[in-house]
């Protein structure tokens, strides 16, 4: 239809070898929402995050691949 889908999701980012199955696994999330697209993504153990209003989503494929960083930490500038 041309027209974006309207669904709950804000975003979705997969993580995956190959871009191209990474952007349809990512606009497959955004057309399915958030829930549908969450126990999609937790069959096939894809790595990503999905963000809706309610904050982020991280699969388990993800987890292990992310290093958080405390707030305080971000906002103090790099020192060169």
């Amino acid at each position: 239809t041309g027209q974006p889908a309207q669904t709950d999701l804000r975003t979705a980012t997969v993580l995956d070898p190959s871009a191209v199955r990474a952007e349809a696994w990512a606009t497959a999330a955004l057309a399915l929402g958030a829930a549908a697209a969450e126990q999609a993504w937790l069959r096939k153990r894809i790595a990503g995050v999905l963000v809706d209003d309610a904050g982020l989503r991280v699969t388990p494929a993800l987890q292990p691949l992310i290093a958080w960083q405390a707030p305080e930490t971000l906002a103090q500038p790099a020192r060169l």
